[in-house]
């Protein structure tokens, strides 16, 4: 079991370009950390449901996610990394995958339900969850990059996409000594009338994962643990990925958010040589 930590997002560097595709709301919405400020193609050709990045230099890069996406559950995607500018010679190809990954065995399932070929979520269970797809790569070295959806059947007609992250990792070499958790939390408000009668003002669910990582060399934790809390603080994102090698639950298992309590989270000199550090991070909704 691997966890990898990802920031900062690449593309979001002043440099970056990113073009092509027929987008009716434009691409500089993808460099927003905001969900709600989508990035939405004309129409679903497949000619309009793709673009290009353009780093400026070559990066590593070694997590990606499509985050906050309204594609259907017939949707997919492949990315590719090229070493020109002319986007002909090929370095990187993911191939055509699924945006939604399977997340069940047959065994996990019933003959009757929808998904039991699939094993992916069901349309009824996609719910009010952000659509998030997480791809972990061999670390990959390029400028250039493409992006390519096809998503045909979706019934709005269009695609959206919140945000797209494209960043370098880091598998910490201490251990996560305590098992992380994962937590659901709601901002809904729930009020009691007299007679008893529940009224309640609906917000999203998040979820929200803690872990501890300890035997951190001095190095590694100072610039790399502390580094991550001062650099991203409380506002600026971060890509987790709690199992990098859980094929079932690894999309559930990843999360796009921010960290919270970094005030009450110091790095821990634990022994002579070693380091330990509490992280939590807040899954961004909206």
């Amino acid at each position: 079991m691997a966890r990898l930590l990802a920031w900062p997002n690449r593309l979001d560097a002043p440099e970056v370009l990113l073009s092509g595709g027929n987008w009716a709301i434009g691409l500089e919405n993808l460099q927003d950390m905001r969900l709600s400020k989508v990035s939405r193609s004309g129409d679903l050709d497949m000619a309009s449901t793709r673009f290009r990045v353009d780093f400026g230099v070559e990066r590593t890069i070694q997590a990606v996610a499509v985050i906050g996406h309204n594609a259907d559950l017939d949707g997919r995607v492949r990315l590719t990394g090229y070493n020109d500018a002319d986007f002909s010679d090929l370095a990187y190809d993911s191939g055509w995958l699924d945006l939604y990954p399977p997340l069940f065995s047959p065994s996990d399932l019933e003959w009757e339900d929808e998904n039991w070929w699939s094993g992916r979520i069901s349309s009824e269970d996609l719910g009010e969850d952000v659509r998030t797809y997480v791809r972990i790569l061999e670390q990959q070295f390029l400028r250039y990059w493409q992006w390519e959806f096809d998503n045909r059947t979706n019934p709005a007609g269009y695609l959206d996409i919140g945000r797209v992250f494209m960043g370098p990792g880091w598998v910490p070499a201490g251990k996560m000594t305590r098992t992380p958790t994962l937590a659901a939390e709601t901002d809904t408000v729930v009020v009691r009338s007299l007679a008893g009668s529940i009224y309640s003002r609906r917000r999203k669910s998040r979820r929200v994962a803690q872990f501890r990582i300890e035997r951190m060399d001095q190095v590694e934790g100072t610039n790399r643990a502390l580094r991550l809390a001062l650099d991203r603080g409380l506002d600026r994102d971060i890509l987790v990925c709690l199992d990098t090698d859980e094929e079932l639950l690894g999309q559930q298992w990843s999360l796009y958010g921010i960290l919270r309590n970094i005030d009450s989270s110091p790095l821990e000199f634990s022994g002579v040589e070693d380091t330990a550090m509490n992280f939590q991070v807040e899954q961004i909704t909206g």
